[in-house]
């Protein structure tokens, strides 16, 4: 090759490289050009890929793509990975030089490089939603699958691409296609959806894909995860509520033998976890591990989710003291974790601080918080409480209106409250005056709401204020034994308002 020939390809190159439209069309106009338009470059390159990704700005691309096409420039080339200009020009989002390829050249819009991707699924992946759809009205493969298995559908979705996901499912695209990981569109849609208060795109998704294919709503992927599973985990609340609606099983078990409502503990999406659980979702499953949400929930200090799964429990249930394969309860996790909330939360429904692993720890001795390991340690009781510390009388402070409230609240719902009092105030047949006292307070006043309460942790006594049905303010004394069970009830006045 001639020096004269070889300083025209570097004036080519440079011409491309700068976006300068004027001096490449000098240069292609000498009597080389029809041979440099179709020169190889660097990893197979012809100066039409170089084009699609050269200039800064859009119009300068696609002059210059329009100029080499113009002058005989092989539009369905590839390159060393095995890119056509089109492919490279969607893989680069050069969106200007990918408009004029589709709409005024024969470049192939089937074309696949090393990994097969083809130009919808890139324009899919970009959000390039306009070229989306003009690939698709003029035959492009809706459904082509890439390396991974992966349709365009599966990458809108994975971006987040809302406006691609309707134009491919518009085109019908296969919801139910499965990437390498077994996943559908709904799974995918679920999976990269927003959390609480960020899915209404998701949710909208959502909706068209149950109308589509709601079989797919109980489709399992490659780790045995639902659509439910993926919804509850990202607490996308209104996906979750819609799912259920659409007849997910609500206790589907993923590889880890986990439930959807164990991946919402995970997460302490208390909002999903709830809507799960007046779907009755099963609370007492266990996982692999035999750990149940609960265990879950206090390993995150979820003390959101720890509050909702116990209240669906009552005093001395078997699962709040349920051990895993270690031999650890829910109260060992939470005090690992140093969550005070929901150590307070397990103790107060009578949590076994006396569990012992298999290694041999109890609960206090996996905590390195203070407040946590008083209470583990201390046990609530007039006698105990005169020489605590005021760290440990901190404590109390909190916990005592803990108890209380628990009172107040199964009393207000109508339930049995026997299980929360001593054994002097539980039996029906007691002489006790105290005990009758506290029935007759109770029939009498079927509503209570708590307005404040005082606490002494000298005595462990709660005085608690309170607005009854009638319309009328009560006071009532609570004194509290070392096991946190009421022991004294004295009403002391009520009074009109």
């Amino acid at each position: 090759m001639s020096t004269a020939v070889t300083e025209q390809f570097s004036e080519m190159w440079d011409a491309i490289l700068h976006g300068d439209v004027t001096k490449l069309e000098s240069v292609l106009s000498g009597p080389s050009g029809s041979i440099m338009v179709n020169a190889v470059g660097a990893e197979g390159q012809m100066p039409l890929h170089l084009a699609c990704d050269s200039a800064d700005d859009a119009e300068s691309t696609e002059k210059l793509v329009k100029l080499l096409c113009e002058r005989g420039a092989d539009v369905n080339a590839e390159d060393c990975a095995r890119r056509t200009p089109l492919l490279a020009a969607c893989e680069l989002k050069a969106l200007g030089a990918a408009r004029y390829l589709i709409e005024h050249t024969s470049a192939s819009l089937r074309a696949r490089d090393d990994k097969r991707m083809t130009p919808v699924h890139w324009l899919a992946a970009h959000g390039a939603a306009d070229l989306l759809g003009a690939c698709l009205a003029k035959g492009a493969e809706v459904d082509a699958v890439n390396a991974s298995q992966q349709t365009p559908l599966h990458l809108a979705l994975m971006r987040g691409e809302l406006v691609c996901c309707f134009v491919l499912l518009d085109a019908n695209a296969n919801a139910a296609a499965l990437d390498e990981e077994r996943r559908t569109a709904m799974h995918l849609a679920m999976q990269f959806s927003g959390g609480l208060g960020a899915c209404s795109e998701s949710t909208i998704l959502l909706l068209r894909l149950l109308q589509l294919a709601p079989s797919l709503v109980n489709e399992a992927d490659a780790d045995k995860r639902t659509p439910l599973h993926w919804a509850s985990g990202k607490n996308a609340l209104p996906c979750v509520k819609a799912l259920l609606s659409s007849g997910a099983e609500v206790d589907a078990v993923d590889w880890a033998q986990r439930t959807p409502l164990h991946w919402a503990v995970l997460v302490d999406a208390a909002e999903s976890a709830e809507a799960l659980l007046q779907s009755k979702a099963d609370l007492r499953h266990a996982d692999r591990d035999k750990r149940t949400p609960l265990h879950w929930a206090c390993d995150r200090a979820a003390e959101g989710c720890c509050k909702l799964l116990l209240g669906h429990l009552a005093m001395g249930d078997p699962m709040i003291d349920a051990v895993d394969w270690g031999g650890y309860t829910a109260l060992h996790y939470a005090a690992r974790r140093g969550a005070t909330g929901c150590v307070k939360s397990l103790l107060a429904l009578g949590a076994n601080r006396r569990m012992v692993s298999m290694s041999g720890e109890l609960p206090a001795d996996l905590t390195s918080c203070d407040v946590t390991r008083a209470l583990l340690e201390e046990r609530i009781g007039m006698k105990r409480q005169r020489s605590l510390s005021s760290a440990n009388s901190l404590v109390l402070f909190s916990l005592l209106p803990t108890l209380a409230q628990k009172f107040y609240d199964a009393w207000k719902a109508g339930e049995n409250v026997q299980a929360l009092l001593a054994a002097e105030l539980r039996d029906p047949g007691s002489p006790n005056k105290t005990a009758r006292l506290l029935r007759e307070v109770m029939l009498r006043e079927k509503e209570v709401a708590v307005a404040s309460m005082h606490v002494s942790t000298e005595t462990s006594k709660v005085v608690v204020e309170l607005l009854t049905s009638g319309g009328s303010k009560a006071m009532h004394s609570l004194t509290f034994t070392d096991d946190g069970l009421i022991s004294s009830f004295e009403p002391y006045m009520c009074m009109a308002q």
